[in-house]
């Protein structure tokens, strides 16, 4: 009788211990898994996703200076002083909220490649734009001949293509850096449903198993008792 109690007694603890180290080990991978899909979303949100939004408030600065050296442009034509200095201001506005932008978005750079296009772009934006919009602020203050203003807005034209494309050349890695990410969370999810899936599968024949044997021995049990008797 001592005997078969303890035969009962070690083989549910065996079970027990068997589906606790299931749910141990399987509690583990899902959330370190968890804990990297978390991870992967929020970098994605904060390394990609949010300088792409900085990428287009970048180009929209700096179409909104061109339209101040246009309004600077008219005003010389008009002699109206106070449209060129409004103009002026305003730029400058433009230009501090595009330092900010250019700042934040510097310390999210991944590739090489992409801090190349950034570099070439803030060169070209500070060291060309920025002292073309300032030789039209100072030529248009001066009160200097009109025609002599439009070819200066035409040579930093291509200025401005050359930092827009640089910067959407950027925008479309951190595009297809994000796509990545995203690609490999979704493979982290399937791995770690297929797992819970086999932890609910090895635990369904872990249980069936014991109860099965339970059954059997305790059925031999009682014939082996009844033969007795």
């Amino acid at each position: 009788m001592k005997t078969q109690k303890m035969v009962i007694i070690i083989t549910l603890a065996a079970s027990c211990l068997v589906i606790s180290i299931l749910t141990i080990i399987i509690g583990g991978i899902s959330i370190t898994s968890m804990r990297k899909v978390d991870d992967t979303l929020y970098y994605i949100n904060e390394r990609q996703f949010a300088p792409v939004i900085e990428i287009g408030r970048a180009n929209e600065m700096l179409q909104r200076q061109r339209i101040s050296i246009r309004e600077m442009i008219i005003g010389a034509a008009a002699d109206d002083l106070e449209m060129i200095e409004r103009a002026r201001d305003l730029s400058d506005v433009y230009h501090e909220i595009m330092q900010e932008i250019l700042n934040n978005y510097s310390i999210t750079i991944t590739f090489p490649y992409e801090m190349e296009l950034f570099h070439e772009a803030r060169r070209l934006y500070e060291n060309e734009f920025r002292a073309g919009l300032m030789l039209v602020y100072e030529s248009a203050k001066n009160g200097d001949d009109i025609n002599e203003l439009y070819p200066l807005m035409r040579e930093y034209t291509a200025v401005v293509n050359q930092i827009t494309e640089n910067l959407d050349a950027c925008l479309e890695m951190k595009k297809a850096l994000a796509d990545e990410l995203v690609y490999n969370s979704y493979n982290i999810n399937d791995t770690l449903i297929m797992l819970l899936i086999m932890a609910i599968v090895l635990m369904l024949i872990t249980n069936v198993g014991v109860t099965l044997f339970l059954t059997l021995y305790t059925a031999f049990s009682i014939s082996n008792r009844l033969r007795k008797d």
